[in-house]
């Protein structure tokens, strides 16, 4: 089991923890609000770090991690100075409460470097401990921030969409510090593959991009922020499925050199008798928890809870066919399964009153991924997760 799967299960069982204690305490629209800004200071932090931390990942491994490390700190220490900067600039004319708490997440982002530092020396002590301090800082900031401006946050959100959104895709697609040689950058790629599993995509929809297109959704008005509380909970409890069933399926892949019928066959077999058991045992307790724990006001969390739990399932049988594809030598049908997987969860999704925001990521995912899948076909882009 790699350090990331047991920094990201440490940390994601500290996350469930401090959230099911602020549902204790916390009604629906209350716990909506924390989310909202918890999801800006996040948003600012991690995504426009995300480029770097990858191209950092994928250089260290052929040249060793000190010199790159040096100039990720580096990098990160002046672009974060000078969006803080801009970003000053605007909360100085309009004085928006939603801009400060974007200033004070991408103060972290030099930070976040730390436990990238770990992760690769796999020192697991320091990575599990770090990993979840930082989400904390997280939460204490957003708790920072409910407290000094309780405001109608919701009329600002949009400032996330228009500003730090382009700004996140474009250092992800620039990333100055990309490999120099497409093959180190494949052969990475292909070995870490078979242990990526939900790790690239699917705990991105689950954990984050969901909670991002909710909080778009509250900024248009479509739904409340009770609604966007009531989701959120749901999500507290998906992802700590999403953890449990990467970390033990990532042993339960092929280990052949040539994956074959009967080897997939064997695996898909196990892993669906083991993940019915999970979901079996998992819905018993977030049964449990919503009945006799928490207020009578998330009694509804069950039902938000069965879509993101189906999805997990298709998720695990994603991931066996885009390892069977990329062992077969299909390399360019793996962006395929991308694009069709998406569309398959976001649909699944549609049924709890999101129609119109999930209409809109319906549309605008697959096509980015089909552009992908062609331009790759082409040799024109390699952007092989």
């Amino acid at each position: 089991m790699s350090v990331t799967v047991v920094g990201r299960a440490f940390s994601s069982a500290i996350n469930f923890l401090v959230s099911i204690l602020l549902m204790k305490y916390l009604d629906p629209a209350s716990f909506g609000i924390f989310v909202l800004y918890t999801t800006i200071v996040m948003f600012a932090s991690v995504s426009t770090s995300i480029g770097l931390n990858n191209s950092f990942l994928i250089n260290v491994q052929s040249e060793g991690y000190q010199k790159y490390y040096n100039q990720l700190i580096a990098i990160k220490g002046i672009l974060f100075f000078l969006l803080i900067v801009i970003f000053g600039g605007f909360y100085w004319f309009n004085g928006n409460e939603v801009l400060l708490a974007i200033m004070v997440g991408l103060s972290l982002g030099p930070f976040e470097a730390i436990y990238l530092k770990h992760q690769v020396k796999l020192d697991f002590k320091k990575y599990a401990i770090w990993l979840p301090s930082k989400n904390a800082f997280y939460f204490l900031l957003s708790a920072i921030n409910i407290l000094l401006f309780n405001a109608s946050i919701e009329e600002s959100l949009e400032i996330i969409f228009f500003i730090a959104l382009p700004l996140s895709m474009m250092f992800y697609l620039v990333n100055p510090l990309r490999a120099k040689s497409l093959k180190i950058k494949f052969d990475m790629r292909l070995k870490g593959f078979k242990h990526l599993l939900f790790q690239d995509l699917v705990a991105v929809i689950s954990t984050k991009f969901d909670v991002w297109t909710l909080s778009a959704l509250v900024a248009l008005g479509f739904i409340s922020t009770r609604e966007l509380g009531l989701y959120a909970s749901a999500l507290t409890f998906a992802s700590v499925l999403v953890i449990i069933t990467s970390s033990v399926t990532s042993v339960l892949l092929p280990k052949d050199q040539v994956v074959t019928h009967q080897s997939l066959g064997r695996s898909i077999l196990l892993s669906c008798f083991i993940g019915a058991s999970l979901l079996s045992i998992y819905w018993f307790f977030i049964l449990l928890i919503s009945n006799y724990y928490l207020a009578e006001t998330y009694q509804e969390i069950p039902l938000y809870v069965v879509p993101l739990l189906i999805g997990t399932l298709i998720s695990l049988a994603s991931a066996f066919l885009r390892v069977y594809l990329l062992k077969n030598g299909h390399e360019r049908f793996v962006s395929l399964i991308f694009g069709l997987q998406l569309p398959l969860m976001l649909l699944i999704l549609v049924p709890l009153a999101l129609l119109w925001g999930l209409l809109g990521c319906l549309i605008a995912f697959p096509a980015f991924r089909l552009a992908i899948f062609l331009l790759q076909g082409k040799r024109i882009l390699d952007l092989r997760v």
